[in-house]
């Protein structure tokens, strides 16, 4: 079974940890051997080896070099880990922190930073629950939007409250839309009644300053 390569080798200074690991835990639970680097997992050892060798092949060969000892995935997981928590904690901490549902446009742009911080907390350890999620979203919805902290004030999980969001969201759109279109309209029917009143009516004579003409002469006499 051949490897995949389609995405890039772990970088030495780290800072492609997070798409690292969720490009190589999708491959081994792919594979089928993401229990491998569970503790004190009950895998085989032909497990054990092909976890490790789709670990290893997506490092850069200073790490592939500084790690050719390690014959464990399950420890080889923790050491990376250990190597690199440090460097991502401290910015997610922030993040999450700083974080706002009413800073955003778009529900799913927050949704997808939310996500992306808790799964980096999780990843090292800092636990963030469904509840976390909702109180967050929910006290950080602006005071003036009364439909969606209605809607939060009613919601039991982050997901229900995500799809309320999302509805809300789309019927603004929809809204706003519908105004537009409206607004459009107005403005072509305003112009039609110009145009239709810079147009002389059959017969009429278009009026000028000059009050006498000369038909001998040819000219316009005041």
């Amino acid at each position: 079974m051949s490897i995949n390569s389609d995405y890039s080798v772990l970088n030495l200074s780290g800072d492609n940890y997070i798409e690292w690991t969720m490009n190589t835990s999708g491959r081994l639970k792919l594979r089928g051997v993401w229990k491998c680097t569970k503790f004190n997992n009950d895998t085989t050892a032909s497990e054990r080896s092909y976890a490790l060798k789709i670990m290893k092949n997506k490092l850069c060969d200073d790490l592939k070099m500084m790690y050719r000892y390690i014959n464990d995935p399950h420890y080889l997981w923790y050491t990376l880990n250990n190597r690199y928590s440090e460097l991502f904690v401290h910015k997610a901490e922030k993040e999450w922190r700083e974080i706002k549902f009413q800073d955003y446009e778009s529900v799913d742009d927050y949704d997808s930073d939310l996500m992306r911080i808790a799964y980096t907390l999780n990843l090292f350890g800092e636990s963030t629950t469904n509840r976390d999620k909702l109180t967050k979203t929910r006290e950080t919805i602006h005071p003036s939007d009364a439909i969606s902290l209605y809607h939060a004030s009613k919601c039991t999980t982050y997901f229900d409250l995500l799809d309320k969001l999302l509805a809300i969201e789309k019927k603004k759109k929809t809204k706003a839309e519908n105004i537009k279109q409206f607004d459009d309209i107005l403005h072509i029917h305003k112009l039609r009644q110009e145009f239709d009143l810079s147009i002389p009516e059959a017969g009429e004579e278009e009026q000028t300053e000059w009050t006498h003409v000369d038909n001998e002469l040819d000219l316009f006499i005041e």
